[in-house]
């Protein structure tokens, strides 16, 4: 067994035994992946807030679903879980104010998320 994953860097937020078992002890991919990842984060927060007040939800849950399933694969759990909230909170069609608490767990997760990812991504550029 090769000592690869020792180069895997430690991001709060981030899973890193669970981004190692995902992408194969494969640093570099996971980095790349990391990357667009990132990207996604930052257009989609733009994009849903958007979506958000003018209530597009349909748009929003889309997005929201599309983010989940990739914040799993780069192993950003907690995240990957207040999006899927979110997510349902849209779908279900809940009071304003309830979707509010959704809304406002799943963007400060977001805020911390792309601020721990922020250095690895700069430098791996």
């Amino acid at each position: 067994m090769s000592n690869h994953h020792l180069d895997f860097p430690v991001i709060p937020g981030i899973d890193t035994e669970k981004a190692i078992n995902n992408f194969d002890n494969d640093c570099a991919f996971f980095l790349e992946l990391l990357e667009i990842f990132f990207d996604q984060l930052i257009k989609t927060n733009k994009d849903i807030e958007s979506e958000l007040a003018d209530q597009s939800p349909k748009e929003a849950i889309l997005k929201l679903h599309t983010l989940a399933g990739n914040a799993g694969s780069v192993g950003a759990d907690s995240f990957m879980l207040k999006a899927r909230q979110l997510e349902q909170a849209l779908a279900s069609n809940l009071e304003v104010n309830e979707i509010d608490v959704f809304k406002e767990a799943f963007f400060e997760e977001l805020a911390l998320l792309i601020q721990s990812i922020r250095p690895f991504v700069d430098s791996a550029i």
